[in-house]
């Protein structure tokens, strides 16, 4: 039994406690400490939020990208 993309949000969303909607863009990778990072933009926004999970806290860190970076 597999995941679909929508229980994937929804867990990621529960998971970190942020808001992550049906059409945003999101990307899971984890840094090579093995700490745990969720990327999370809205669609056509000029910025994005970080959530960076530390010892099972996540933290949010809000990244500002230039208009010119936002595909």
């Amino acid at each position: 039994m597999g995941f679909r993309v929508g229980d994937l949000r929804q867990l990621l969303s529960q998971i970190s406690g942020c808001r992550i909607g049906d059409h945003d863009y999101v990307s899971y990778f984890e840094n090579e400490h093995g700490e745990q990072l969720i990327f999370v933009r809205e669609p056509r926004a000029k910025h994005g939020v970080l959530l960076h999970s530390d010892l099972a806290v996540w933290l949010k860190a809000c990244l500002i990208a230039s208009s010119a970076d936002v595909q």
